[in-house]
């Protein structure tokens, strides 16, 4: 089997680099898309509306205002939820992803809005950065990232940051695995891997990771050794980086009392925990 080879430079175009700082272009064009995702949240929160429908403010808000209210790094024992349970096992949630920090510094209806802004306002940048490595046009790649970032996957999903998290990561893996090599491409893929799986939501985790390793398998030249192992190391590093969460949510699941002898409904849903 033969992978397409890299493509060649284009006479009189600067391939467009992975800082989305390196040049005066993308520092505005990241402005702009980011400008553009908070004008929705902007304008409702001016007419004193608040983010918090659905699954986000019966189960999100209040896990991760609770998780970030103080250090709950060995184990985040939630009594209020299941008659106590160790929060940090919960494979849903997503309590250690790095926009967690929002809720730390903020009220959780301002995390809310504000984590909103930052799902579609990541997205949309890192399409447009994917974008910017594999065509010519300016235009096309912000284009490409709007419709990601505010398209119906991310805008539907607004109340369930766990996908929105696993979503807006694949792109900047994808990324990276155009614009990088040697251990930059390492340490971009393993940080955006990590990302993933540090988001919470077994079934977006698993079909990010698939895109991801697929993307890499067919267009990220692994039959270039020096690539192969930098791929590799990629994945591994941010399965490392992830398993602050995929860990404990192990070690509970194999606590269960039914992990050994499940009933016919905790198989059905342990089959179905990487199903739509």
């Amino acid at each position: 089997m033969r992978f397409p080879a890299k493509r060649p430079p284009v006479p009189g175009h600067r391939r467009a680099r992975w800082s989305i700082g390196s040049t005066n272009w993308s520092i505005g064009d990241a402005l702009l898309l980011a400008g553009i995702a908070s004008l929705r949240v902007i304008f409702e929160r001016a007419r004193g509306h608040v983010i918090a429908g659905s699954d986000l403010g019966t189960m999100f808000i209040p896990s991760y205002a609770w998780w970030w209210s103080r250090p709950r790094w060995l184990g985040g024992w939630n009594p209020w939820v299941f008659g106590g349970y160790p929060a940090n096992g919960d494979p849903l949630i997503g309590h250690v992803h790095p926009l967690g920090v929002v809720w730390a510094v903020l009220r959780p209806l301002d995390a809310a809005a504000v984590e909103t802004v930052l799902g579609a306002a990541l997205a949309a940048i890192g399409m447009a950065v994917y974008l910017r490595q594999i065509c010519r046009g300016r235009v096309p790649a912000l284009l490409g990232g709007l419709s990601f970032g505010l398209g119906g996957f991310v805008t539907s999903h607004a109340v369930h940051p766990p996908i929105v998290r696993a979503a807006m990561a694949v792109p900047w893996a994808l990324a990276a695995i155009e614009a990088l090599d040697g251990a930059a491409l390492a340490g971009g893929v393993g940080l955006a891997v990590g990302a993933i799986v540090l988001s919470g939501h077994p079934q977006s985790i698993f079909y990010a990771l698939a895109l991801v390793v697929a993307y890499a398998a067919c267009l990220g030249r692994p039959s270039e050794p020096r690539r192969l192992l930098a791929l590799a190391a990629g994945l591994g590093l941010g399965l490392t980086i992830g398993a602050a969460t995929w860990l404990p949510a192990t070690a509970l699941m194999r606590s269960t009392p039914e992990w050994d002898e499940p009933s016919q409904s905790s198989r059905s849903g342990r089959d179905s925990t990487c199903a739509p």
